[in-house]
Parts: structure tokens; C-alpha cells; sequence
């Protein structure tokens, strides 16, 4: 497994025994997947050649710009009720009609651009926030920016060769996930059940959700570890009695795994 090859030992799956866990549930967003940087890049680089003021902001004001794009996004009234979070903040409510599938992806774009035009900032930072909202509102630019993060897509493929039951509960928009699924067909091959926010019309940490991946495949919660990259959905799976693994890097998810008698150091 990766992230050993500096350490003489190897990390080995331990085979699910009676009475200790035997599921294993993954978030996608920053667990599995993540964003490319290269399409990061390509976002940002193009508006800085057409708007050099952006370097002034980006790189003298320091604007955070997910931060300054998100507060944009709090000023939309939203069709939902439920918080969702992200890094432990609360996101702003549109997103979760949009991890719901409750506004379109035409809804979203026009109601974002609409803030983006009323809001204070200098022509030069409205325009990155217009392709921001364009990318994230889009199911191809999302499905064609996200990449495996390796050493964990292994960790999935291990588990599930090694006799574990493997799900998924991501919070993640019905417009994508499609995309996700059908390009990555081989990894969710490994899979027992896919359950999503976009097909369910509900998110993390709403624990309705987590009792729905439980009653459908009928699942004990002691026999299940959950590994999510938010402390809002860790501490919501805990109360079900679910064990929660913070994923922040795999290599701490794997110290963890350790602990928890799921993996193993051999020599």
C-alpha cells in the first residue's frame, strides 16, 4: 500500500472478523477523489491574462477565493434546510439544493451570476467568480476535474479483496455522479452500494441519510467504520454508532485503520 515505501514495513489488510468490523464505508469528495490542480490552473490562468489586476488581489491582497466566492453564494435564498459543511464551516445553503438536485444546474448558474453582478468586488474579481460558478454548476467541467487520490482507491480495492463489504455515502450533485461512475466503472466495481445526496435528496450530516444506507442494506452500525474528511459527518456517524475515521491524509487514515485492527504493519 502506498505511502510505505520510505518504511521497512509493509501495511497489510486484516481479514473482517466475527464481532469486529467488517464494512467499510467511504465518503468521495477529498477522500477518493479530489481536484486536479492542473484544472485548478486553468480556471484562474486564463482570467489573470485577461484581467492582470487579479494579481494585485490574488497575490498582494491575498484574497482567499473560495471564501470571497462562498460569501457570495450565502447572500441566494435556498429551496433547503439542512447544513451542510465543508472543513468544519458551514457551507452556503444553495449548495446544498444543489448536492440535492433541488435547483438545476440553469437555476444555479443564472441565480449565482445575478449575486456575482450585485456584489462589491472590482470587475477583475467578478469575472474569476463567473467562471468559478460556471465550472462548479457544470456536470462536465465537475466530472472531467476530479482524479483518484491512489493511495486510498487502493485501500478501497484491498478491503474489498480481502472479504470486507465496501459502501459509499458521499454528499455529491445528481448531475456528475453519472459522469463519476461511468468513468471510474472499475473502481465502483468494488463496491457493495453507492449511495448519494444528488439520489436521495438529503446530505450529510443529516443522520436520516446515514440510517438509510443502513436500513437498505441492512447494516449494523458496530460493524461499520466510516471514513469522511468532515468533522460534522464523523461526529453524526458516531452518534449511530458507527466507528468515524477523519480522513485529512492517508497516511493518518491508515494509522487509524491500524488502530482499529482493519490493517496491520508487517515486516
Amino acid at each position: 500500500m502506498a505511502d510505505q515505501q520510505s518504511s521497512p514495513h509493509k501495511l497489510r489488510v486484516i481479514s473482517p472478523q466475527k464481532g469486529h468490523y467488517q464494512v467499510v464505508i467511504f465518503d468521495l469528495g477529498d477522500v477518493i477523489f479530489e481536484t486536479s490542480k492542473s484544472m485548478q490552473r486553468a480556471i484562474i490562468g486564463p482570467t489573470i491574462l485577461k484581467n492582470p489586476s487579479l494579481i494585485y488581489h490574488l497575490f498582494i491582497r491575498k484574497i482567499d477565493i473560495k471564501e470571497a466566492f462562498f460569501d457570495i453564494l450565502r447572500q441566494i435564498p435556498a429551496k433547503t434546510t439542512d447544513l451542510i459543511y465543508n472543513k468544519g464551516k458551514a457551507m452556503p445553503q444553495i449548495l446544498n439544493d444543489w448536492q440535492t438536485g433541488r435547483s438545476t444546474l440553469t437555476e444555479l448558474k443564472l441565480l449565482a451570476c445575478n449575486q456575482i453582478h450585485k456584489s462589491n468586488h472590482p470587475t477583475a474579481l467578478k469575472n474569476l467568480f463567473f467562471n468559478v460558478a460556471y465550472f462548479m454548476f457544470d456536470e462536465e467541467c465537475i466530472a472531467k476535474s476530479m482524479v483518484p487520490v491512489e493511495p486510498m482507491v487502493r485501500l478501497l480495492k484491498e478491503l474489498k479483496q480481502s472479504g470486507y463489504k465496501i459502501y459509499v455515502l458521499s454528499n455529491w450533485d445528481p448531475y456528475s455522479s453519472a459522469g463519476i461512475q461511468k468513468k471510474y466503472t472499475e473502481l465502483f466495481s468494488h463496491c457493495d452500494g453507492v449511495m448519494t445526496s444528488g439520489q436521495e435528496g438529503i446530505t450529510k450530516p443529516n443522520p436520516a441519510f446515514y440510517q438509510r444506507l443502513l436500513t437498505k442494506y441492512s447494516l449494523n452500525p458496530q460493524d461499520c467504520t466510516f471514513i469522511d474528511d468532515e468533522p460534522f459527518n464523523i461526529e453524526a456517524a458516531r452518534k449511530l454508532g458507527i466507528n468515524g475515521i477523519l480522513h485529512t491524509h492517508p497516511t493518518s487514515t491508515f494509522k487509524e485503520l491500524i488502530q482499529c485492527r482493519i490493517l496491520e504493519l508487517t515486516a
